[in-house]
């Protein structure tokens, strides 16, 4: 990560997001900073800081994290990762099934709340092939929205970051077995994935509250503070020793010092919100930030393991 260039541009550029009107919109801004910072963690910053909305931040962090776990995936490609189910999206409740025979794999399933499964280029659909030691052994394959068999619904608005889309899938399709990862899916992609979503949306919304405490003439401690923990944030990456039970109780001991400086500007954002009822950003934050409480119980679950283990 090159540290001088991300802090330069935030600290440099216009605070001012220009406004984005849709996800077409998100993706090009997207793709634009890419050809400048190559690797997640500024990726993520920047592409945050250049957001006009926290659901777009969400978006820039959620790509970055699955480009850092699955990179041979095309950086100008928009992924979507379907796990959950109607039973939920732990191994034991997944229902989705892959099935190798010869040089072609079956997917068979459903999958529901699949994250911008309508604007992706590429499905990373998980599912069961089998038990192994009594577990459920899971697979990835990689399938596009255009394959025959995969039909997909979108699903309503949520009331928070409504921009950022959400599918339901019905999968019955066969593709090539070239498609199919050889990582195990649920320690080679799922459990990476969450982890480093975690610390990447969260370095995008520091990103994005940059540009507002900037914009906004906050004090300049505030600013220095979202930057220190964005670029710590950014350091977990596709290299990161996932495995480690340190590097897990450090994920959360960061991911903790960021909701600490978040509180603080969202208290600064309340506030102006309540002096001005005209004041779109402050409300659309206060709409949108319900975003930032969805995973805190996995996040609980992780680290009390990981200070066990």
């Amino acid at each position: 990560m090159s540290l001088h260039r991300t802090l330069d541009f935030v600290f440099r550029q216009p605070a001012d997001a220009a406004p984005i009107h849709d996800l077409r919109g998100w993706w090009r801004r997207h793709r634009d900073v890419a050809q400048r910072f190559s690797d997640p963690g500024s990726l993520a910053i920047v592409a945050g800081f250049l957001a006009d909305r926290v659901g777009y931040a969400f978006a820039s962090g959620y790509q970055c994290a699955l480009h850092a776990v699955w990179p041979e995936i095309e950086p100008t490609r928009v992924v979507s990762l379907c796990v959950t189910e109607q039973t939920g999206n732990g191994p034991r409740q997944m229902h989705t099934r892959l099935e190798l025979v010869g040089d072609q794999v079956t997917v068979k399933g459903e999958k529901t709340f699949a994250t911008l499964a309508n604007f992706a280029d590429d499905l990373l659909v998980v599912g069961k092939m089998g038990e192994f030691s009594g577990r459920p052994k899971l697979g990835v394959v990689r399938l596009e929205p255009g394959d025959p068999g995969v039909s997909m619904e979108v699903m309503d608005e949520l009331l928070f970051a409504p921009e950022v889309s959400h599918v339901h899938l019905t999968l019955d399709t066969q593709v090539s077995a070239q498609r199919l990862s050889a990582d195990d899916g649920w320690n080679g992609l799922v459990k990476p994935f969450g982890a480093l979503e975690d610390a990447l949306v969260r370095a995008a919304v520091c990103g994005h509250l940059i540009g507002v405490a900037r914009a906004r003439g906050w004090q300049d401690d505030l600013v220095d503070t979202l930057s220190a923990v964005a670029l710590a944030l950014a350091t977990f990456d596709g290299q990161t020793d996932l495995r480690s039970h340190a590097v897990w109780r450090t994920l959360e001991a960061t991911l903790k010092a960021a909701d600490r400086i978040i509180a603080e500007a969202d208290e600064l954002l309340s506030a102006e919100a309540e002096a001005d009822e005209s004041d779109e950003v402050a409300h659309r934050w206060l709409r949108d930030r319900m975003l930032l409480d969805v995973g805190k119980g996995r996040r609980t679950a992780r680290l009390a393991r990981a200070r066990k283990s």
